[in-house]
């Protein structure tokens, strides 16, 4: 089964090393959920997730792949949520550190890049060794 993280806003994702995980951000102004207009606008966009061992840089640890745009229910607000959909394989999971930071990138029509969003990741479970042999 895979595990969805929704990521609310400046807090931290919790990851599991070892196994694929599903990740969303739904999009919202002052914590209400984006729609209408300002939603196809983003929608129309696509996105980038990168793990890094600094916020906004450092050394690039790992990617998630974007895999659309995705629209589902919160189960907490019963409020549909819109936003970037995502998947970090195993291989790429065993990479971060266990406390790392991912940034999520828009990328528009025109194929400007811009940060979107940046926070803390926790990752747990089996560590890999690195080429100096310290996880």
């Amino acid at each position: 089964m895979q595990e969805i993280n929704n990521i609310p806003p400046a807090q931290a994702l919790r990851l599991y090393r070892g196994s694929d995980v599903d990740i969303q951000h739904p999009l919202s102004r002052d914590g209400v959920p984006i729609s209408g207009a300002e939603l196809l606008a983003y929608e129309a966009c696509t996105y980038k997730m990168q793990f890094r061992t600094r916020p906004h840089g450092g050394c690039l640890l790992a990617e998630a792949e974007y895999l659309g745009f995705a629209v589902t229910t919160n189960p907490n607000t019963g409020f549909d949520e819109a936003g970037p959909f995502f998947r970090i394989r195993a291989s790429e999971a065993d990479k971060l550190r266990a406390v790392c930071y991912a940034d999520i990138f828009l990328i528009d029509s025109l194929g400007h890049q811009r940060a979107l969003m940046t926070f803390e990741v926790e990752a747990e479970g089996r560590v890999t060794q690195t080429a100096g042999g310290t996880p």
